[in-house]
């Protein structure tokens, strides 16, 4: 079968590799499409060390259950989200519960072959069937869906609350969607400079910000502030604007990781008393939660999907447009 494959920094190839059989305690999942992250574009560039190639990347992936090794609940033909995480289950996190904060956590896709080929192997555990008749692509947002879900729900966002999201990349735009359609949240802004992407964000109704003028109208529209900020962007530009968003005594969540380390004020956070919050990726509980609100329609993520692009052409036409900047928001790869 074709894969595509890391090879180096600056390297991607498709590659003519073995297609996986099952191993006791596996399924092969047929491959539907598989979405390209942010991290697969800093893998790319040889940005993330700890990736050994040569590799097949992809770790969103949705498909059909094509083979299980083990009985179960799960039966061929089944669709199915993939879950990329796994867990040593003895280290002090996992013993504490926070599986997903794991010193040994590896990913489907980073640290083995994942997503980004016709075929891939995954524990059966790590499978989330989904209801016969759902349109497919409809799950195809599962896992950065998660990561948005548990990053809303770090943040203590109540209903009828009010949010300010900086960043209106997929991550940002699905946690407005989250805000708005799961919290009920009364108010829900998200700045975003690029046109395209603010663009379409408008068009899903949410009250799109930019530049200098984003936090005097937020505190113009709310009570001196949100009360919770949510940094997609991760940047000490990015982390400023969100303390002045948000309210006094107000929550600020960190999710973005886009500059290693930052600086921030800190007699913002001391004299206003403001809570900073990290949160990495999410629980199979919330994975599990994702593709229940995906496979319902209560959020609906088909205008982030810009672009569809079969694998033969995923290198230029998938991650070499991203890297060059081009007018796209969401990428998935039809495998």
């Amino acid at each position: 079968m074709r894969a595509l494959r890391y090879h180096g920094a600056g390297r991607l190839a498709i590659d003519e590799v073995r297609e996986p059989s099952p191993k006791p305690g596996e399924a092969i999942v047929r491959v539907v499409s598989c979405g390209i992250c942010g991290t697969d574009l800093a893998i790319r560039a040889g940005n993330l060390k700890r990736v050994k190639p040569p590799v097949t990347l992809g770790h969103e992936s949705v498909g059909y259950v094509e083979a299980l090794g083990v009985d179960g609940d799960l039966k061929t033909g089944q669709i199915v989200a993939v879950e990329p995480l796994r867990w040593c289950g003895s280290c002090g996190p996992c013993q504490d519960g926070n599986v997903h904060l794991c010193v040994q956590l590896t990913l489907l896709g980073v640290d083995a072959d994942g997503g980004f080929a016709p075929f891939v192997s995954v524990p059966v555990e790590k499978l989330h069937g989904v209801p016969p008749g759902t349109p497919i692509e409809r799950i195809a947002m599962a896992e950065p869906c998660a990561v948005s879900l548990r990053a809303t729900y770090r943040s203590g966002l109540r209903p009828h609350g009010s949010i300010a999201i900086i960043g209106g990349g997929p991550i940002g735009a699905l946690a407005a969607l989250i805000a708005r359609d799961v919290f009920h949240a009364k108010q829900v802004f998200v700045v975003e400079q690029h046109r395209f992407r603010a663009d379409i964000l408008r068009g899903m109704g949410f009250r799109v910000l930019a530049g200098v003028e984003a936090v005097e109208a937020i505190r113009s529209e709310t009570s001196w502030g949100v009360d919770v900020a949510l940094d997609c962007v991760g940047t000490t530009e990015s982390l400023a604007l969100a303390m002045e968003a948000t309210k006094s005594a107000g929550t600020v969540t960190l999710i973005g990781l886009h500059d290693p380390t930052i600086s921030f004020p800190l007699q913002g956070l001391v004299l206003r008393e403001l809570r900073f919050v990290g949160t990495r990726i999410y629980s199979s509980r919330q994975f599990s939660e994702a593709v229940a609100l995906l496979a319902s329609g209560r959020i609906d993520t088909s205008p982030l999907i810009t672009k569809r692009v079969p694998l033969e052409l995923a290198v230029d036409d998938a991650f070499n447009a991203l890297a060059r900047g081009e007018d796209l928001m969401k990428v998935v790869v039809r495998c």
